[in-house]
């Protein structure tokens, strides 16, 4: 004789497992926002590095650069993205700056342009703007740069527009770049 048990039963969920969901949905917001404030504060001290590299303090146009009190998007030349804070435009073109492109650039990973033209910028052009994957324009023309056209700028998948004459840059073009 087969006894028949009956189909077991689910129990039904419990408030607290009903608190443990709010409060990792809650620290889940919370890291989010921890993460966006942090990588806005690396945008800023990007900004701020190049600034002091590139002699910020004798800039045509400089209004805001590094007070703390004004968002990055206040600042002369930065075009940020109104939901992250993030920065997606540098356009400093024509400004007088003069000194070096400072490998901290490339931690502003969501820029789509880089407009440093007409200026006294010198030095090398860092290869770690080729880490910049969300770069569509790239203009560095008409500046004092010299050395090898980093073959990194060949990973920029999103890259429409590379401007680099007048300047003094040597070798060959890199054929990644072909």
């Amino acid at each position: 004789m087969q006894t028949k048990h009956p189909a077991p039963v689910t129990p039904p969920l419990c408030i607290s497992s009903w608190i443990v969901l709010a409060l990792a949905i809650l620290l889940g917001f919370a890291y989010a926002d921890s993460a966006r404030a942090q990588t806005a504060a690396d945008d800023r001290a990007a900004l701020e590095a190049f600034y002091d590299a590139a002699g910020g303090d004798n800039w045509t146009h400089k209004t805001h650069w590094k007070k703390q009190d004004k968002a990055l998007g206040g600042w002369y030349g930065v075009t940020t993205n109104e939901t992250t804070g993030r920065v997606e435009i540098l356009d400093l073109r024509g400004n007088n700056l003069r000194g070096e492109i400072t490998p901290e650039l490339e931690n502003l990973d969501k820029l789509t342009d880089l407009r440093l033209q007409n200026n006294g910028l010198r030095g090398g052009i860092p290869p770690g703007l080729g880490n910049l994957t969300s770069l569509i324009e790239l203009q560095l023309h008409s500046n004092e740069l010299r050395g090898p056209i980093p073959p990194e700028l060949a990973n920029l998948p999103r890259l429409q527009q590379l401007h680099l004459d007048n300047n003094q840059l040597s070798g060959e073009i890199p054929p990644e770049l072909g």
